[in-house]
């Protein structure tokens, strides 16, 4: 299994544009592959200002992550640029997932991903297997340009899957979606509740 982080960050009103600069800043710093977001449409425009979501991922192993954290809590100069950035946050959070699926090793020449959608599941328990092998096989017959990636938080609700899509304009983000609804089969009768999709727009990758 490989590995990535999410960074969460609910920029204060006003510090969105700041707080985007200094997490590109920070992801760049890092110098693993990643990728930073900015919401298009979010699954709850009632609840919580949306966040601005980076990643860092390329972990083959947990011993990869607990290097780079154990260094990252160590280092002042990590540490400092870290808070610098939550203090413009109204919160920040982070979520560390493991892939399910077959990972990409490279994105296919010339596709320069612009779109990135997230559809979280919750299952019922005694199915997550279940879910998860339907998600793969329908990740396996994707016309999809770059197949969509299944993963699932380490810590978190035992029972979120979730699914991340990557397209190059929002036409083809909704055309992908449309293909996974045209398969979805039993997955309906696997969940304890409606997924919540979260679209957003790549503004740096690496």
């Amino acid at each position: 299994m490989s590995y990535f982080m999410n960074f969460l960050r609910y920029p204060s009103p006003g510090k969105t544009s700041a707080v985007l600069e200094a997490v590109i800043e920070s992801v760049v710093a890092v110098g693993r592959p990643g990728n930073v977001a900015v919401p298009v449409s979010v699954g709850n425009p009632t609840i919580a200002r949306p966040a601005i979501v980076s990643l860092v991922g390329g972990f083959q192993t947990l011993d990869e992550l607990d290097a780079l954290q154990e260094a990252s809590l160590n280092d002042s100069v990590t540490m400092q640029r870290l808070d610098a950035i939550d203090a413009l946050c109204e919160r920040a959070t982070w979520v560390v997932s493991e892939i399910l699926s077959e990972p990409m090793s490279s994105l296919p020449d010339g596709f320069e991903p612009k779109i990135i959608s997230r559809t979280i599941m919750h299952c019922i328990p005694s199915k997550r297997d279940e879910l998860v092998n339907a998600l793969i096989e329908n990740r396996a017959s994707s016309t999809s340009t770059v197949p969509p990636v299944v993963s699932r938080p380490i810590a978190g609700p035992v029972n979120q899957i979730r699914i991340s899509r990557f397209a190059e304009n929002l036409k083809d983000i909704q055309e992908q979606q449309s293909e996974a609804v045209s398969k979805l089969g039993d997955i309906p009768e696997m969940l304890t509740q409606p997924p919540v999709r979260i679209v957003s727009r790549i503004m740096h990758s690496q």
